[in-house]
């Protein structure tokens, strides 16, 4: 009888931590359409017309760091739409990334979403100038965390210095690199993070 207890009880707890991790609702990575840029080494000018801002039927149902990363990269990493930035420079990459939030906040605002959150989302996870990785934001998502409004912002990195010198001119890398945020729409909090190295 204890033994069929225990049972009971480790596949209710399964059940229940089921429940409280699984990401919910109607979409799945191989739902979500992404479009790519028409060409890899599109100026960045150009590039930025391409920025992905929209709402998604996606709730990240957890409270768990771990989970949360890992739900961030099974859904948003590797997909047509962040691998073509990979050509953008990190020549003036601060530059870039001014003008890319700017894009992303204009999106959010002409959609009728909330621009004014996803504006401070992007202040906390902002890089100072002298940083050595190179930062660009090209999607911002409005997604759940149960109750709780949250942006999944996905930017493009690279390490910022150039990579070698050819007849006197610096050679800079391709933003070949991705790191996601989710942060709670209303106070900024970081639920979870994912980047590649």
């Amino acid at each position: 009888m204890k033994k069929i207890i225990f049972i009971l009880v480790g596949l209710s707890l399964v059940a229940v931590g089921i429940f409280f991790i699984a990401p919910v609702g109607s979409v799945k990575k191989g739902e979500i359409a992404f479009v790519a840029l028409p060409d890899k080494y599109v100026a960045y000018d150009e590039a930025v017309e391409f920025v992905d801002v929209r709402k998604l039927d996606i709730n990240i149902h957890s409270q768990s760091y771990w989970f949360f990363n890992r739900s961030l990269w099974k859904l948003f990493a590797n997909n047509p739409h962040e691998r073509s930035f990979a050509g953008i420079s990190t020549e003036n990459w601060f530059q870039k990334w001014s003008f890319f939030k700017s894009k992303l906040i204009e999106r959010a605002n002409a959609s009728g979403l909330n621009a004014q959150s996803l504006q401070l989302s992007l202040n906390k996870i902002e890089p100072k100038e002298t940083d050595h990785k190179a930062l660009l934001p090209i999607a911002a998502y409005a997604c759940k965390n149960g109750r709780s409004d949250i942006w999944i912002i996905v930017c493009k990195w690279e390490y910022a210095n150039p990579r070698a010198e050819k007849d006197g001119k610096k050679i800079f890398h391709g933003m070949g690199h991705v790191a996601i945020w989710a942060l709670n729409a209303s106070s900024q909090r970081v639920y979870g993070y994912a980047q590649c190295r």
